[in-house]
């Protein structure tokens, strides 16, 4: 509720760059969606992301890969189950509201 009322006081007034309101659409009410379970959302990401292990990133720093093929073929398998269960965790609380 609180987010609801936050997110129409900020978009009565138009967005000043590109002179676009929200106030009265339905992009106001997913962008509060979005604001108010971005932390659900987020909560298993974090959590997984603190469990790694430190030595296989490190393993693969050794072999001579970049970063974007260490978050792509390492870091994101590994973390893509919490990042489902952080979007089921979302729908669920977003369907029983």
């Amino acid at each position: 509720m609180v987010v609801a009322i936050a997110c129409i006081l900020l978009f009565v007034k138009p967005i000043p760059l590109i002179e676009v309101s929200l106030y009265g659409t339905s992009w106001i009410i997913v962008f509060a969606y979005l604001v108010s379970f971005f932390a659900v959302a987020l909560k298993p990401v974090i959590a997984a992301m603190m469990t790694l292990d430190q030595a296989v990133e490190e393993a693969a720093l050794l072999d001579g890969a970049t970063v974007v093929v260490r978050l792509h073929r390492i870091i994101l398998p590994l973390v893509l189950p919490s990042v489902a269960a952080g979007g089921v965790m979302v729908i669920l609380l977003a369907f029983n509201e």
